[in-house]
């Protein structure tokens, strides 16, 4: 019994946590069209952070690869390799989407499957490899070519 009460406890601390790291992920994922707040990057980059590993712990993988590479593209942020705009934002933005579904029951064990969260990363991906869609929209939110190469 205190095993399950444990477990219980742990999946509402994680449920608790989950809301408010794609909270601040989604409020920080719309002010990348301004000019850079390296404070602001850097809580952004830490949340992404802190959700991939307490997803990987609590048995979603699919989540925590995705939100793995949410955290490439913000790698290039903080690097200065990508410069902000409207197309990444809102990739970004469809990955914040795409956690809730993904994560939006987590107490249960698994969360929604309405969301085809392998496209989406290999979307994030593809910018991260080639940095395609840099200067057109809808150059980032097509889905990629097959066959260029592994997603990594």
């Amino acid at each position: 019994m205190m095993q399950l009460d444990n477990m219980e406890a742990l999946r509402g601390t994680f449920r608790a946590e989950v809301r408010g790291l794609l909270q601040d992920m989604e409020r920080s994922c719309r002010t990348l069209e301004s000019p850079r707040d390296a404070e602001g990057f850097k809580g952004l980059f830490r949340a992404v952070h802190t959700l991939q590993g307490n997803c990987r712990m609590m048995g979603f993988p699919e989540a925590s690869e995705l939100v793995h590479a949410v955290e490439r593209v913000l790698q290039l942020f903080v690097a200065r390799d990508l410069p902000p705009g409207t197309a990444v934002a809102s990739l970004l933005l469809q990955s914040v989407e795409a956690l809730r579904l993904l994560l939006g029951e987590p107490g249960e064990g698994r969360g929604r499957t309405e969301v085809d969260p392998t496209a989406l990363q290999e979307r994030l991906l593809q910018l991260v490899r080639t940095g395609v869609g840099l200067g057109r929209p809808d150059e980032v939110l097509a889905a990629p070519p097959r066959g260029r190469g592994p997603v990594r």
